[in-house]
């Protein structure tokens, strides 16, 4: 039991950690004008008083922010010294939250219409098995689960930036 209690706290701890790192690195991308890798991130809290993030951490923390829609990738490339990739990602204002959501929406919509057209011309044929037809099905669920999820985010953001053109 109590090493239950002490993962949990751990995990409370964690979270709160991971969170204002999220809220640092893009406070950190927002005051700087120029794109920014997880390296460079690193490197400037390295140079501050305040907690030095690591760059696997800034990798993470960088995927959580794109993912939220907050920033995009601007440039990638490998390194040929690492082997590495090294991405650099740039701040996004409302609009083109906005405008990567509608993107990802009218990709995902092809998706599943190219997928439903699929299902029907296999379920036409005899020879395709049940096992294949219910994989296709799971995967158009997941498109439209993630269909779902972008339109929500889409909301949230047409809802913001009202917010912020009533209030000017």
């Amino acid at each position: 039991m109590e090493t239950l209690i002490n993962r949990n706290d751990s995990l409370k701890i964690q979270e709160q950690e991971f969170k204002s790192d999220r809220e640092r690195i893009l406070d950190i991308m927002k005051r700087n004008e120029k794109p920014l890798s997880a390296s460079d991130i690193s490197r400037i809290t390295r140079l501050s008083a305040i907690k030095t993030i690591s760059v696997q951490s800034a990798r993470s923390r960088l995927n959580e922010l794109k993912n939220s829609y907050l920033i995009e990738e601007q440039q990638s490339s490998i390194n040929p010294m690492t082997g590495l990739n090294n991405t650099t990602y740039r701040v996004l204002n409302v609009m083109g939250s906005i405008g990567i959501i509608q993107r990802e929406i009218t990709l995902f919509e092809n998706n599943i219409n190219m997928l439903t057209n699929d299902i029907e011309t296999i379920n036409q044929m005899m020879f395709i098995s049940e096992t294949s037809i219910e994989i296709l099905n799971k995967k158009l669920m997941k498109f439209k689960s993630q269909v779902n999820r972008l339109y929500k985010a889409l909301t949230h953001y047409k809802e913001k930036n009202n917010e912020r053109f009533n209030s000017n």
